[in-house]
């Protein structure tokens, strides 16, 4: 768990499932561990953790056979990926339905353009990506794939319509792999795989890099 940058004043709950523990262990395996987590850190932004393990051998060289961790991230700690979500100046930073809606302003002769965007998070190369998929101005919605058709447009949003990434592969230990992220109600949730993994593979004592 402290290969996972938990905060050391985080509270942790762990639970050992049903059935008897002494039993399990004459068999040399727990059925499954599932510990309750917060404050677990990626950079800058924090998350609450579940990690659930099967099969987990009491040798820890061996594999276990699932290792699967939810780290759930609130709308305050995204807004601290300002940087990783365009490359322009936002002003608001929300979540709604499956997506991450930012704001900014453009300004045009002598208006003020209120411009939102929404960005569809994705587990890509180590890291969440954020794609540009729709532009709003005013009630109108409008295809990002079309405005990066219109020279025009392109030249006025600039980084808006580019895609962008947050890294969490160097925060993370080399054996665990970020394979899944979505917008959930008000939260990132990052969906972390660690399948086969033996609690002393030495894959968890070091972090991954960044490509």
């Amino acid at each position: 768990i402290q290969e996972l940058n938990l905060d050391p004043a985080s509270d942790v709950e762990v639970d050992l499932g049903s059935g008897s523990v002494i039993l399990q262990a004459l068999a040399g395996r727990l059925t499954e561990v599932t510990v309750h987590a917060n404050e677990i850190t990626f950079g800058d932004i924090t998350g609450d953790a579940q990690i659930v393990a099967t099969a987990v051998p009491l040798d820890s060289t061996q594999p276990v056979g699932t290792l699967d961790i939810v780290v759930d991230v609130n709308e305050e700690n995204v807004q601290k990926l300002k940087s990783f979500l365009s490359g322009i100046d936002l002003k608001t930073i929300t979540l709604e339905d499956d997506v991450i809606r930012v704001g900014t302003e453009f300004s045009v002769v002598f208006f003020t353009i209120p411009v939102s965007v929404d960005l569809l998070p994705t587990a890509k190369d180590g890291g969440i990506n954020f794609d540009p998929r729709t532009i709003i101005l005013g009630d109108e919605e409008i295809s990002v794939d079309d405005l990066r058709a219109s020279p025009e447009f392109r030249a006025l949003a600039g980084d808006l319509l580019n895609s962008r990434q947050f890294c969490i592969a160097e925060y993370l230990p080399q054996a665990l792999t970020l394979d899944g992220v979505k917008v959930v109600g008000d939260s990132l949730v990052l969906s972390i795989d660690g399948d086969g993994t033996a609690l002393a593979d030495p894959g968890l004592s070091t972090n991954g890099v960044c490509p």
